[in-house]
């Protein structure tokens, strides 16, 4: 097998990485030589193994070590400079960061790895924007919602979807870029609203004391904040693969909903519309954060332009969009 047609090994410009305590090989994207790679590559078109067969770690350990032992004095410094670059790389990452990576296929890690390096790099709002969004008058306006109201609540996941999307179609994009925004910024608050650690119902603060220190301490710096903290952690509860608790973090009844809302789900003078969308909600009753976010689906769909929830740019670019799915 060649090595520059193996889609899971040569991809360009890659190095054979341990993490996790050298407990796990990984292929990931971290520029090397072309020399080293040359080298690797020869060696291991010799050898014939797929560095990720379904053997142990101590078996891909070692095979690892048997490609350093491969190169050249020059390519083993090369290569182990990479890999110590790589490291401390990733252990300044969240710990989520790193699970999520190490929970990848290789090819979906170079991709996550690339594209967050690239964020580093080109600034953050790298490979955000969908590149037909350049040429509208608003596109400064957009820059500015994203990358001040918006990009500090998106977790590695959504960010992922949000890229994705970027390369897509721009209807795609567009209606993301909407969810994501409503979804974080404008979920309706109410007396049942949690803001903080205090008041979390009991499962929930058990989950909480059971989360990772990192995960902890970013949620202990959003609180006050709505729907930051709340959304923050039920995601974080979610990606540690906990159990969610039955209770809820917020309003998810089509009474606990604020008024304004109710008001644009139920026109005047078309009663069986309200009954028509609170029959359509009613399998999400007490559900959070998914009432909401059904509430907000059927505002989107309406084209309603809520105050608490302006997008950047003319409502008719949104409303085409959903109108387009």
């Amino acid at each position: 097998m060649s090595p520059v047609n193996s889609p899971a090994i040569w991809l360009g410009p890659l190095a054979v990485i341990a993490v996790s305590n050298m407990c796990a090989v990984v292929l990931c994207a971290w520029p090397v030589p072309a020399s080293v790679l040359k080298n690797i590559a020869m060696q291991r078109a010799a050898e014939g193994n797929h560095p990720l067969a379904p053997t142990g770690h101590e078996t891909q350990w070692a095979e690892s070590e048997g490609w350093l032992d491969g190169l050249n004095d020059t390519g083993r410094r090369q290569a182990i400079k990479a890999l110590r670059a790589f490291e401390s790389w990733l252990r300044e990452k969240p710990d989520s960061f790193q699970s999520r990576l190490m929970a990848l296929n290789s090819r979906e890690r170079e991709d996550l790895i690339t594209r967050t390096r690239q964020r580093e790099q080109e600034g953050p709002l790298s490979g955000l924007i969908h590149p037909s969004i350049a040429s509208e008058p608003w596109f400064d306006e957009a820059r500015e919602f994203l990358s001040i109201k918006l990009l500090p609540r998106l977790d590695e996941s959504e960010l992922m979807e949000l890229e994705k999307a970027a390369s897509g179609e721009r209807k795609n994009w567009l209606t993301c870029f909407a969810r994501l925004a409503h979804d974080h910024i404008h979920l309706p608050q109410g007396p049942t609203s949690v803001t903080g650690i205090k008041d979390l119902p009991s499962p929930w603060k058990s989950a909480f004391e059971k989360l990772d220190p990192t995960s902890r301490k970013r949620l202990e710096a959003l609180e006050g904040r709505w729907p930051d903290f709340a959304i923050s952690l039920y995601s974080s509860v979610i990606e540690a693969r906990q159990s969610v608790p039955q209770e809820t973090l917020g309003p998810c009844r089509w009474e606990e909903m604020p008024g304004p809302w109710i008001a644009a789900l139920q026109p005047k003078g078309f009663p069986g519309l309200a009954n028509m969308e609170r029959n359509r909600l009613q399998p999400h009753e007490g559900q959070w954060p998914a009432y909401p976010r059904q509430v907000l689906e059927s505002l989107r769909r309406r084209a309603v332009s809520l105050p608490a929830i302006r997008l950047p740019g003319p409502t008719l670019v949104w409303r085409q969009a959903f109108d387009s799915r």
